[in-house]
Protein backbone atom coordinates (compact mmCIF):
# COMPACT_ATOMS: atom_id res chain seq x y z
CA UNK A 1 0.00 0.00 0.00
CA UNK A 2 0.91 3.63 -0.29
CA UNK A 3 2.43 5.37 2.70
CA UNK A 4 1.90 8.79 4.24
CA UNK A 5 3.97 10.48 6.94
CA UNK A 6 2.66 12.27 10.05
CA UNK A 7 5.18 13.96 12.34
CA UNK A 8 4.11 14.63 15.89
CA UNK A 9 6.23 16.56 18.36
CA UNK A 10 6.59 14.86 21.73
CA UNK A 11 9.13 15.88 24.32
CA UNK A 12 11.74 13.37 25.38
CA UNK A 13 13.31 10.41 23.66
CA UNK A 14 13.86 7.98 22.10
CA UNK A 15 12.55 8.53 18.61
CA UNK A 16 9.62 6.29 17.66
CA UNK A 17 8.40 5.66 14.13
CA UNK A 18 5.39 3.40 13.51
CA UNK A 19 3.08 2.56 10.63
CA UNK A 20 -0.66 2.58 11.24
CA UNK A 21 -3.63 1.59 9.08
CA UNK A 22 -7.31 2.24 9.84
CA UNK A 23 -9.60 -0.50 8.53
CA UNK A 24 -13.20 -0.38 7.36
CA UNK A 25 -15.39 2.55 8.30
CA UNK A 26 -12.67 4.03 10.52
CA UNK A 27 -10.97 5.44 7.46
CA UNK A 28 -13.98 7.73 7.02
CA UNK A 29 -12.71 9.63 10.05
CA UNK A 30 -9.36 10.42 8.42
CA UNK A 31 -8.52 13.21 5.99
CA UNK A 32 -8.39 12.14 2.36
CA UNK A 33 -4.60 11.94 2.46
CA UNK A 34 -4.77 9.26 5.15
CA UNK A 35 -7.22 6.87 3.52
CA UNK A 36 -6.42 3.48 2.02
CA UNK A 37 -2.80 3.58 3.04
CA UNK A 38 -0.43 2.90 5.91
CA UNK A 39 0.51 6.14 7.61
CA UNK A 40 3.97 6.55 9.04
CA UNK A 41 3.87 8.42 12.34
CA UNK A 42 7.06 9.79 13.83
CA UNK A 43 7.21 11.04 17.41
CA UNK A 44 9.43 11.07 20.49
CA UNK A 45 8.84 9.67 23.97
CA UNK A 46 6.71 6.83 25.28
CA UNK A 47 3.27 6.67 23.79
CA UNK A 48 0.29 4.31 24.11
CA UNK A 49 -1.47 3.03 21.03
CA UNK A 50 -4.70 4.58 22.35
CA UNK A 51 -3.08 8.01 22.44
CA UNK A 52 -1.83 7.57 18.89
CA UNK A 53 -5.23 6.48 17.56
CA UNK A 54 -7.06 9.40 19.18
CA UNK A 55 -4.45 11.95 18.12
CA UNK A 56 -5.37 11.07 14.55
CA UNK A 57 -9.03 11.92 15.12
CA UNK A 58 -10.47 8.48 15.89
CA UNK A 59 -12.22 8.20 19.29
CA UNK A 60 -11.42 5.06 21.26
CA UNK A 61 -15.14 4.26 21.43
CA UNK A 62 -15.07 3.52 17.68
CA UNK A 63 -12.35 0.90 17.98
CA UNK A 64 -13.14 -2.82 18.22
CA UNK A 65 -9.61 -4.18 18.06
CA UNK A 66 -5.95 -3.29 17.52
CA UNK A 67 -3.23 -5.53 16.14
CA UNK A 68 0.44 -4.63 16.46
CA UNK A 69 2.81 -6.76 14.42
CA UNK A 70 -0.02 -9.28 13.88
CA UNK A 71 -0.82 -9.64 17.61
CA UNK A 72 -3.93 -8.24 19.33
CA UNK A 73 -3.13 -5.66 22.03
CA UNK A 74 -4.79 -3.51 24.71
CA UNK A 75 -5.20 0.26 24.46
CA UNK A 76 -2.41 0.61 27.01
CA UNK A 77 0.20 -1.01 24.74
CA UNK A 78 3.30 1.20 24.52
CA UNK A 79 4.51 1.67 20.97
CA UNK A 80 8.03 0.78 19.90
CA UNK A 81 10.04 1.95 16.97
CA UNK A 82 9.14 -0.02 13.85
CA UNK A 83 5.72 -1.24 15.04
CA UNK A 84 3.07 -1.90 12.42
CA UNK A 85 -0.42 -1.10 13.73
CA UNK A 86 -3.79 -2.16 12.31
CA UNK A 87 -6.90 -0.58 13.86
CA UNK A 88 -10.29 -2.24 13.36
CA UNK A 89 -13.80 -0.87 13.91
CA UNK A 90 -16.39 -2.60 16.04
CA UNK A 91 -17.21 -5.33 13.55
CA UNK A 92 -17.28 -9.13 13.04
CA UNK A 93 -13.68 -9.02 11.82
CA UNK A 94 -12.54 -8.11 15.34
CA UNK A 95 -14.56 -10.90 16.96
CA UNK A 96 -11.72 -13.27 17.78
CA UNK A 97 -11.06 -14.94 21.11
CA UNK A 98 -7.56 -13.50 21.61
CA UNK A 99 -8.68 -9.88 21.10
CA UNK A 100 -8.57 -8.15 24.52
CA UNK A 101 -11.11 -5.62 23.23
CA UNK A 102 -13.53 -8.37 22.17
CA UNK A 103 -16.20 -7.16 24.63
CA UNK A 104 -16.57 -4.02 22.51
CA UNK A 105 -17.76 -6.10 19.56
CA UNK A 106 -20.50 -8.00 21.39
CA UNK A 107 -24.10 -6.82 20.81
CA UNK A 108 -25.62 -4.97 23.75
CA UNK A 109 -28.28 -6.97 25.61
CA UNK A 110 -30.15 -4.05 27.16
CA UNK A 111 -28.82 -0.91 25.47
CA UNK A 112 -29.61 2.49 26.89
CA UNK A 113 -28.52 5.86 25.52
CA UNK A 114 -27.71 9.42 26.45
CA UNK A 115 -27.76 11.96 23.60
CA UNK A 116 -26.04 15.32 23.39
CA UNK A 117 -27.97 18.53 22.78
CA UNK A 118 -27.73 18.31 18.98
CA UNK A 119 -29.35 14.87 18.74
CA UNK A 120 -32.77 15.56 20.27
CA UNK A 121 -34.59 14.32 17.16
CA UNK A 122 -32.64 11.06 17.29
CA UNK A 123 -33.44 10.74 21.01
CA UNK A 124 -37.19 10.93 20.38
CA UNK A 125 -37.01 8.38 17.59
CA UNK A 126 -35.09 5.95 19.78
CA UNK A 127 -37.76 6.37 22.45
CA UNK A 128 -40.36 5.58 19.80
CA UNK A 129 -38.55 2.26 19.28
CA UNK A 130 -38.62 1.56 23.01
CA UNK A 131 -35.03 2.37 23.98
CA UNK A 132 -34.15 4.03 27.28
CA UNK A 133 -32.85 7.35 25.92
CA UNK A 134 -31.85 10.23 28.19
CA UNK A 135 -31.75 13.79 26.94
CA UNK A 136 -31.57 17.18 28.60
CA UNK A 137 -30.61 20.35 26.70
CA UNK A 138 -29.02 21.68 29.88
CA UNK A 139 -26.39 18.93 30.13
CA UNK A 140 -22.86 19.97 29.13
CA UNK A 141 -20.06 17.65 28.00
CA UNK A 142 -18.96 16.89 31.57
CA UNK A 143 -22.51 15.97 32.54
CA UNK A 144 -22.90 13.68 29.53
CA UNK A 145 -19.62 11.89 30.29
CA UNK A 146 -20.59 11.43 33.95
CA UNK A 147 -24.07 10.11 33.15
CA UNK A 148 -22.72 7.72 30.52
CA UNK A 149 -20.17 6.33 32.97
CA UNK A 150 -22.33 6.09 36.09
CA UNK A 151 -25.42 4.66 34.41
CA UNK A 152 -23.59 2.58 31.79
CA UNK A 153 -25.34 4.33 28.92
CA UNK A 154 -24.07 4.56 25.35
CA UNK A 155 -23.18 8.18 24.61
CA UNK A 156 -24.42 9.30 21.19
CA UNK A 157 -22.82 12.41 19.73
CA UNK A 158 -21.23 13.93 16.64
CA UNK A 159 -18.49 15.47 18.81
CA UNK A 160 -15.29 13.43 18.57
CA UNK A 161 -13.66 15.26 21.46
CA UNK A 162 -16.49 14.27 23.81
CA UNK A 163 -16.00 10.59 23.03
CA UNK A 164 -12.26 10.88 23.68
CA UNK A 165 -12.81 11.65 27.36
CA UNK A 166 -11.42 8.92 29.61
CA UNK A 167 -14.72 8.60 31.47
CA UNK A 168 -16.55 7.62 28.31
CA UNK A 169 -16.23 3.88 27.71
CA UNK A 170 -19.48 3.30 25.80
CA UNK A 171 -20.18 5.66 22.94
CA UNK A 172 -20.95 5.99 19.26
CA UNK A 173 -19.86 8.75 16.90
CA UNK A 174 -22.89 9.54 14.74
CA UNK A 175 -21.82 10.14 11.14
CA UNK A 176 -25.17 10.96 9.54
CA UNK A 177 -26.92 14.33 9.81
CA UNK A 178 -30.45 13.22 8.83
CA UNK A 179 -32.33 11.95 11.96
CA UNK A 180 -33.96 9.17 9.92
CA UNK A 181 -30.56 7.93 8.75
CA UNK A 182 -29.17 8.31 12.26
CA UNK A 183 -31.70 5.80 13.59
CA UNK A 184 -30.67 3.23 10.98
CA UNK A 185 -27.01 3.93 11.76
CA UNK A 186 -27.47 3.23 15.47
CA UNK A 187 -29.47 0.04 14.90
CA UNK A 188 -27.02 -1.28 12.30
CA UNK A 189 -23.73 -0.46 13.98
CA UNK A 190 -24.78 -1.68 17.42
CA UNK A 191 -26.75 -4.67 16.07
CA UNK A 192 -29.71 -3.94 18.32
CA UNK A 193 -32.67 -4.29 15.95
CA UNK A 194 -33.79 -7.33 18.00
CA UNK A 195 -34.15 -5.03 21.02
CA UNK A 196 -36.76 -2.82 19.38
CA UNK A 197 -39.98 -2.60 21.44
CA UNK A 198 -42.06 0.09 19.72
CA UNK A 199 -44.43 2.34 21.62
CA UNK A 200 -43.46 1.34 25.14
CA UNK A 201 -41.87 4.65 26.21
CA UNK A 202 -43.02 8.22 26.50
CA UNK A 203 -41.55 10.28 23.66
CA UNK A 204 -41.51 13.37 25.87
CA UNK A 205 -39.91 12.24 29.15
CA UNK A 206 -38.67 8.67 28.44
CA UNK A 207 -40.94 7.09 31.09
CA UNK A 208 -42.23 3.54 30.68
CA UNK A 209 -45.90 3.56 29.68
CA UNK A 210 -48.56 1.68 31.60
CA UNK A 211 -52.11 0.71 30.62
CA UNK A 212 -54.85 2.85 32.09
CA UNK A 213 -57.83 0.88 33.38
CA UNK A 214 -61.09 2.50 32.32
CA UNK A 215 -62.70 1.60 35.62
CA UNK A 216 -61.19 3.08 38.71
CA UNK A 217 -60.62 6.26 40.67
CA UNK A 218 -57.32 7.09 38.96
CA UNK A 219 -58.86 7.14 35.48
CA UNK A 220 -61.92 9.09 36.59
CA UNK A 221 -60.06 11.73 38.58
CA UNK A 222 -56.70 12.06 36.85
CA UNK A 223 -57.13 11.06 33.21
CA UNK A 224 -60.69 11.27 31.98
CA UNK A 225 -60.95 15.06 32.17
CA UNK A 226 -58.01 15.40 29.80
CA UNK A 227 -59.45 13.17 27.08
CA UNK A 228 -61.76 14.83 24.52
CA UNK A 229 -65.38 13.61 24.78
CA UNK A 230 -65.33 12.52 21.13
CA UNK A 231 -62.36 10.24 21.82
CA UNK A 232 -64.02 8.75 24.91
CA UNK A 233 -66.94 7.66 22.73
CA UNK A 234 -64.88 5.38 20.51
CA UNK A 235 -61.56 4.66 22.23
CA UNK A 236 -61.48 1.99 24.92
CA UNK A 237 -57.71 1.60 25.27
CA UNK A 238 -55.46 4.19 26.90
CA UNK A 239 -51.96 4.31 28.30
CA UNK A 240 -50.31 6.87 30.51
CA UNK A 241 -46.83 7.83 31.60
CA UNK A 242 -46.36 7.60 35.39
CA UNK A 243 -43.42 10.01 35.17
CA UNK A 244 -45.15 12.99 33.52
CA UNK A 245 -48.79 11.76 33.65
CA UNK A 246 -49.46 12.30 29.96
CA UNK A 247 -52.26 10.25 28.41
CA UNK A 248 -51.80 8.26 25.18
CA UNK A 249 -54.29 6.70 22.76
CA UNK A 250 -54.44 5.61 19.14
CA UNK A 251 -55.08 8.48 16.79
CA UNK A 252 -55.01 9.34 13.13
CA UNK A 253 -51.20 9.20 13.06
CA UNK A 254 -51.10 5.57 14.17
CA UNK A 255 -50.54 4.17 10.68
CA UNK A 256 -47.87 6.78 10.01
CA UNK A 257 -45.85 5.77 13.06
CA UNK A 258 -46.23 2.08 12.27
CA UNK A 259 -44.84 2.84 8.84
CA UNK A 260 -41.97 4.73 10.40
CA UNK A 261 -40.99 1.74 12.54
CA UNK A 262 -41.21 -0.55 9.51
CA UNK A 263 -39.01 1.85 7.58
CA UNK A 264 -36.29 1.89 10.25
CA UNK A 265 -36.15 -1.89 10.49
CA UNK A 266 -36.61 -2.45 6.77
CA UNK A 267 -33.56 -0.33 5.95
CA UNK A 268 -31.42 -2.83 7.85
CA UNK A 269 -32.21 -5.37 5.14
CA UNK A 270 -30.34 -3.35 2.52
CA UNK A 271 -33.46 -1.97 0.89
CA UNK A 272 -34.97 -5.39 0.11
CA UNK A 273 -38.63 -6.11 0.68
CA UNK A 274 -38.87 -7.52 4.18
CA UNK A 275 -41.17 -8.05 7.11
CA UNK A 276 -39.64 -6.41 10.17
CA UNK A 277 -39.93 -8.48 13.36
CA UNK A 278 -42.35 -6.07 15.03
CA UNK A 279 -45.01 -6.39 12.30
CA UNK A 280 -44.46 -9.92 11.10
CA UNK A 281 -47.80 -11.15 12.47
CA UNK A 282 -50.18 -8.57 11.12
CA UNK A 283 -53.24 -10.18 12.69
CA UNK A 284 -51.83 -10.02 16.22
CA UNK A 285 -50.52 -6.49 16.58
CA UNK A 286 -51.98 -6.05 20.06
CA UNK A 287 -49.59 -8.65 21.46
CA UNK A 288 -46.59 -7.30 19.59
CA UNK A 289 -47.45 -3.64 20.12
CA UNK A 290 -48.52 -3.34 23.76
CA UNK A 291 -49.34 0.33 23.18
CA UNK A 292 -50.22 2.48 20.20
CA UNK A 293 -49.33 6.07 20.90
CA UNK A 294 -50.49 8.70 18.51
CA UNK A 295 -52.12 11.46 20.48
CA UNK A 296 -50.95 12.70 23.83
CA UNK A 297 -53.11 14.82 26.09
CA UNK A 298 -50.78 16.38 28.66
CA UNK A 299 -51.75 17.01 32.26
CA UNK A 300 -50.21 19.93 34.15
CA UNK A 301 -46.87 18.62 35.38
CA UNK A 302 -43.91 19.93 37.33
CA UNK A 303 -41.22 21.32 35.08
CA UNK A 304 -37.89 20.20 36.65
CA UNK A 305 -36.06 23.10 35.03
CA UNK A 306 -38.31 25.93 36.26
CA UNK A 307 -40.08 24.39 39.25
CA UNK A 308 -43.45 25.52 37.85
CA UNK A 309 -46.44 23.39 37.00
CA UNK A 310 -47.33 23.87 33.38
CA UNK A 311 -49.31 22.16 30.65
CA UNK A 312 -47.44 20.14 28.11
CA UNK A 313 -48.07 20.10 24.39
CA UNK A 314 -49.79 17.69 22.07
CA UNK A 315 -47.40 15.30 20.38
CA UNK A 316 -48.34 13.83 17.04
CA UNK A 317 -45.11 12.43 15.69
CA UNK A 318 -41.55 11.85 16.93
CA UNK A 319 -40.44 15.32 15.83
Amino acid sequence: MEHGVWRMEHNGSPHCGVEIFFNGELEDLLPETGKEKYITVESRGKRSVKDLVQSMGVPHTEVGGIRVNDAWVEFSYLLRDGDRVDVFPISPRAKTADNPLLHRCEPFKNPGFVCDVHLWKLARRLRLLGFDTRFNPGWDDADLADISQKERLILLTRDRGLLMRNKVTRGLLIRKTDPEKQVEEVLRRLEIDKNVRPFTRCLVCNGILEPAALEGEFFEKKLKAHIPPGVLEWCKEYHFCPSCEKVFWKGSHYEKLIGLVEKYLGELEGGRQCQPPCVRFVGNWHCLFPTFILFIQPLPVLNPSTGNREAGRTLRNPG
